[in-house]
């Protein structure tokens, strides 16, 4: 069974001051797949998103998406400006719910819910691990890459937004499987990052990419 993983974040401040050009925030959701040897050179790690669950108001965003050959699904989230939000009490302290539902019904979906991880209990899964996969370059058609770069070490990300690991439940319904999936016990973080992010790069450009935090 191949390794993947839920991204489900809310994008906030978006934009190039230096030409007052802005993006207003959406949310977006999908399963990704980490590791993949795209280039064959036995090196460079590539994430495969080709799906996306992404706020349907937001057309910029959506188009910009597309562009690279993702399959997007215009979709509402819950919430509707974060990505995640309390659990009901019975969950227990600290647990977080996140939904999204494409506006077509029935056409895909994805939920979780995920608490903190027990005194004493630690997670398999370090903060290295997961700064690795989510700073590897990302493709849908392989025609051209993303590349984001999260920073786990600035401001936005202490305090109250200070990683978290976290275990739970996902439960994810698109193309990409065929129908529905179910994962329970599954590791995670939550947090919050500052990104800057590189688009439309030729895949062959990021050879040999190492990362850049």
């Amino acid at each position: 069974m191949y390794p993947c993983m839920l991204q489900a974040v809310h994008d906030h401040g978006i934009g190039m001051a230096a030409l007052n050009f802005s993006v207003s925030d959406f949310s977006r959701a999908g399963i990704e797949f980490p590791f993949l040897d795209l280039l064959g050179d036995g090196f460079t790690s590539f994430r495969w998103a080709s799906e996306l669950l992404m706020t349907a108001s937001n057309a910029v965003a959506i188009s910009g998406t597309v562009a690279y050959g993702t399959l997007v699904h215009p979709a509402t989230f819950e919430p509707t400006c974060d990505a995640y939000a309390p659990a009901p009490e019975r969950e227990g302290a600290g647990a977080t719910t996140f939904g999204a539902a494409s506006v077509l019904p029935g056409a895909a979906g994805i939920k979780s819910l995920f608490k903190p991880l027990g005194d004493g209990t630690e997670s398999p899964y370090s903060e290295a691990f997961w700064r690795n996969v989510t700073n590897q370059p990302s493709f849908a058609n392989g025609l051209t890459c993303d590349e984001m770069v999260r920073y786990f070490n600035t401001s936005v990300s202490t305090g109250e937004n200070a990683p978290v690991p976290v275990r739970g439940r996902v439960e994810a319904k698109l193309q990409t499987f065929k129908g529905g999936k179910v994962w329970k016990g599954v590791y995670g973080i939550r947090l919050d990052t500052s990104f800057v992010e590189n688009n439309y790069l030729s895949c062959e450009s990021l050879r040999g990419y190492g990362g850049r935090t």
